[in-house]
């Protein structure tokens, strides 16, 4: 229960409901995803309808048009992210698949030979 609670809230980007001790005296760099330079491969349409799905929750994530091909980390995702598309396919799949297999391709393939 604790877990679908708190991946409701990252998914909701309400943070402000998890309360943390301060981390004094660390410094943390933050890094925007806009600050990240990615030379993209060719954009590849989705072949089947699992891949359609990836990439459409891909887009919606990422605002932009995405390819099979098109990695998650390149892209600037992190686990807050990886969490979203979790929730856009449904759970299908698991964030840490999401972060592991990278690309909507490897990822359809691995909600396809769960299905199977």
């Amino acid at each position: 229960m604790f877990k679908e609670v708190l991946e409701e809230i990252i998914y909701k980007n309400d943070l402000s409901q998890i309360s943390c001790p301060p981390l004094s005296g660390l410094k943390l760099k933050t890094i925007r995803k806009t600050d990240m330079t990615y030379k993209r491969p060719e954009l590849v349409k989705a072949g089947n309808d699992i891949e359609k799905e990836v990439v459409k929750a891909f887009e919606k994530v990422f605002d932009k048009e995405i390819g099979i091909y098109d990695d998650f980390i390149q892209l600037g995702g992190d686990s807050l992210d990886a969490v979203k598309i979790k929730f856009l396919l449904k759970g299908q799949v698991d964030a840490g698949i999401i972060l592991k297999e990278k690309t909507p391709y490897r990822i359809a393939q691995c909600i396809t030979k769960k299905g199977l």
